[in-house]
């Protein structure tokens, strides 16, 4: 369990949140292909359906699998959201990092200099 992957790849430090040399990764890589569908799936269940529409049940038939692997995955409706928000943080943070025509994303300090 536990998919939270952002809240330990961009820690703020001491002297500021920087990305780690890893964080070009993809997140997904790391989780279970059933929990990467899941959340591919929460993804698409809240864009079409909004937040109330996010159910385990919608998510798990967008991810065609049981109900029963989102608690197994995540825990619970609140740790799919919240693993769902820290990816989606995750990709608007490395967008906002990576300069234009450039694949690897830009530490903090790189854009400050």
């Amino acid at each position: 369990m536990g998919a939270t992957f952002v809240n330990r790849r961009l820690a703020p430090t001491g002297q500021g949140a920087v990305v780690p040399e890893d964080a070009a990764r993809d997140p997904l890589e790391e989780l279970h292909p059933t929990a990467k569908a899941i959340l591919i799936a929460a993804r698409t269940v809240l864009r079409e359906r909004g937040m109330a529409g996010l159910t385990i049940e919608a998510v798990a038939n967008e991810a065609n699998t049981s109900r029963t692997q989102i608690p197994y995955h995540f825990g619970s409706r609140a740790g799919l959201i919240e693993a769902l928000f820290d990816w989606l943080f995750y990709e608007v943070w490395m967008r906002f990092l990576r300069p234009p025509g450039e694949a690897r994303p830009m530490t903090i300090r790189e854009s400050l200099e």
